[in-house]
C-alpha cells in the first residue's frame, strides 16, 4: 500500500476511483485557484521521522517528512507545473540553481563546479571552494518575505494568496507507530514532502546571486557551493570570506539559517602546497579540509578523486556481500537487476566527472577504473555462478549478464550528458566551443558539429570537459545530429559497447 496522509486515503486508492473522483476533484481544484485559498482541511500533515544518519536517540538525526492528504498533492501539481512554467519561461531562476528543475540534476551541478574550476586553472589561477551546510531551510521559509518576492517577480494578487495560503495556518502531528503526539499550529515553513515545497525554496533564494560580489555559486536546492579564484591562494581565500559574510548577510536577512562550524572549505592547489589555509566566516575560524562531499561526491583539494573511489569500492563491496548471501536463496538469473540496482547504479553516479576513458585497446587503463572494474566483477561471478579459479574472461561475464564495463558505462554517462547539455541551456555549456565557431576556415571538418579541440592534460577538474569534447568529436554523425532523446540513447549505447573493455 502506497502511503497515505492523516486521513487514509492512498495514491492506490485514489486511481481506482479516478473515475469518481476526477471531476469533483477537479471542481475543487479550480475553486480553490480561484479564490487564492488552500482548503484547510489539507492543510494538516502527519510528520514522519526519517533517520539521515548517526545515532537512532539522537533527535536532530531524523528528517520529519510530512505525509500529506493526496488530493492536495494533486492540487500541488496543478499549481507547481503552472508556477514552474512561469519562471522557467521568463528566466527568472538562477542559471546556477540545479535543484528540482527540468534539464537539471545533481550532475550537471557538480561538472558545472568541476568545469569552473578547471577554467580558473587555465588561467592560472588558485581555487578557494566551500560548502555552507543550511539548517532546516524548509522549516525557515517565511511567507511573508516570500510575497514580497512573488510581487518583484509579477505574481497576481490572487496567486500570491493563494500561496500564503498554502504556507499558513498549517497543523502537523507526529506519529512514530502506535503512538502519536498532539496536534500543533505551524506559522512557519513549507512541508518537507510537499511537491510545491521545492520550487517555491528556489523561488526564495533566487535572488542569492544579486547578493555576491565574488566567486561564483552552484546551487542544488539548499546546497550552497561557491568558488572563488585569484592568482595566489592567500587572496582567493580573501574572496572566499567576503562572499562567505555575503552569504550569510543574504542568508539572515530572509530569516534562514546557516552554521559556521559545519562549512567545509579547501584551496585547489599543486600536491607541493602544504599549507593550511584558514577561513574566517562570522567570527569563527574554519580550518581547511582535506575534502568535500557534494552532493554525494567526495572532492579533494588535489582533485585526484581517490578518496571518492575508495568510498565507492566500499559501497560495492557491501553491495557484493549482499549479493553473495542472496544467491543462497534466490536463482542466479534474478541476481541481474541486483548488479544494475546496486553496482552499476552507484558507479553511474559522479563517473563523468574522474573516468579515464579508453577509446582504444592500446589506451593505458587506469588504476581507479581497474579497481572498480575488479568490484564488479566479483559481483558478475556471483550471478553467472563461476569463481575466479574457472578463469572466465572479463567479456563473457559482461556477456552473460548483458552489462558494460565500467569504460563503456563512462563513455555512455559521459557521451550522454554532453549530448543533454549542448542541446539545453545549461552553465556548463558555456565551457564548450564549437569548432565551426572557433575558426572561420572551411575544413573537411565544418558543419559536422564538432567541438573544438580540448587542451590535453592538465587538472583532473577537467576530465568531464577534456572526455566529454573528445567522445562527441569521435561519435558518430548521427548521435551529434540526433534532437531525439530516445534515438540518441539507443545510438549512444551501441557506440559505447564497441570501445574497450
Amino acid at each position: 500500500m502506497l502511503s497515505s496522509g492523516f486521513d487514509g486515503l492512498s495514491q492506490e486508492l485514489l486511481k481506482s476511483i479516478s473515475s469518481v473522483i476526477t471531476l469533483p476533484l477537479q471542481k475543487i481544484i479550480n475553486a480553490s485557484i480561484r479564490s487564492g485559498c488552500f482548503p484547510s482541511e489539507w492543510k494538516e500533515a502527519q510528520i514522519s521521522p526519517i533517520l539521515k544518519k548517526g545515532s537512532a536517540t539522537d533527535k536532530s538525526n531524523y528528517r520529519p517528512v510530512s505525509l500529506l492528504s493526496v488530493a492536495s498533492k494533486v492540487c500541488e501539481m496543478v499549481v507547481h507545473d503552472q508556477l514552474s512554467a512561469y519562471f522557467e519561461k521568463n528566466k527568472l531562476l538562477p542559471h546556477n540553481q540545479h535543484g528540482f528543475r527540468k534539464n537539471r540534476s545533481t550532475t550537471t551541478a557538480l561538472t558545472s563546479v568541476c568545469s569552473h574550476i578547471f577554467s580558473e586553472q587555465q588561467k592560472g589561477h588558485h581555487v578557494a571552494l566551500a560548502s555552507y551546510d543550511l539548517t532546516a531551510a524548509f522549516d525557515c521559509l517565511d511567507a511573508e518575505i516570500l510575497d514580497e518576492k512573488l510581487e518583484l517577480y509579477g505574481l497576481s494578487l490572487i496567486s500570491r494568496s493563494w500561496i500564503r495560503s498554502f504556507l499558513s495556518n498549517r497543523k502537523q502531528f507526529v506519529k512514530v507507530g502506535n503512538g502519536r503526539s498532539l496536534t500543533i499550529d505551524i506559522d512557519f515553513g513549507s512541508p518537507q514532502g510537499s511537491i510545491l515545497s521545492p520550487l517555491l525554496y528556489l523561488i526564495f533564494v533566487a535572488d542569492l546571486e544579486l547578493w555576491l560580489s565574488e566567486g561564483v555559486s552552484s546551487l542544488y536546492a539548499d546546497d550552497i557551493a561557491l568558488a572563488t579564484s585569484d592568482k595566489t591562494p592567500e587572496d582567493s581565500v580573501r574572496r572566499l570570506e567576503t562572499a562567505s559574510a555575503e552569504i550569510l548577510d543574504f542568508l539572515a536577512s530572509n530569516l534562514l539559517v546557516a552554521n559556521p562550524a559545519k562549512t567545509a572549505f579547501f584551496v585547489i592547489r599543486n600536491v607541493n602546497n602544504k599549507v593550511k589555509y584558514t577561513l574566517k566566516m562570522d567570527g569563527e575560524r574554519i580550518e581547511e579540509s582535506d575534502t568535500i562531499t557534494l552532493l554525494g561526491a567526495v572532492l579533494s583539494k588535489d582533485m585526484s578523486w581517490s578518496k571518492h573511489v575508495k568510498g565507492l569500492l566500499s559501497s560495492l563491496r557491501s553491495s557484493t556481500g549482499l549479493i553473495s548471501r542472496l544467491a543462497n536463496y534466490i536463482p542466479n538469473r534474478c541476481l541481474t537487476p541486483l548488479i544494475h540496482g546496486l553496482m552499476l547504479s552507484k558507479v553511474r553516479y559522479a563517473l563523468p566527472l574522474f573516468a579515464d576513458i579508453r577509446l582504444n585497446d592500446a589506451d593505458a587503463s587506469s588504476s581507479l577504473m581497474k579497481d572498480i572494474q575488479i568490484e564488479i566483477n566479483k559481483g558478475l561471478r556471483i550471478v553467472v555462478g563461476v569463481r575466479l579459479s574457472d578463469r572466465m574472461s572479463i567479456a563473457e561475464l559482461l556477456s552473460q549478464v548483458r552489462v558494460p564495463s565500467v569504460n563503456q558505462l563512462a563513455a555512455e554517462v559521459t557521451l550522454t550528458e554532453i549530448w543533454k547539455l549542448l542541446k539545453q541551456d545549461t552553465p556548463i555549456s558555456t565551457h564548450f566551443t564549437w569548432l565551426d565557431d572557433y575558426s572561420t576556415k572551411i575544413t573537411r571538418n565544418t558543419g559536422k558539429n564538432l567541438l573544438s579541440a580540448p587542451t590535453p592534460g592538465g587538472s583532473n577538474a577537467g576530465k568531464f570537459v577534456r572526455n566529454a569534447a573528445t567522445l562527441w568529436n569521435t561519435a558518430t554523425q548521427e548521435i551529434r545530429n540526433t534532437q531525439e532523446r530516445n534515438e540518441m540513447k539507443r545510438l549512444i549505447r551501441q557506440f559505447s559497447r564497441e570501445l574497450p573493455i
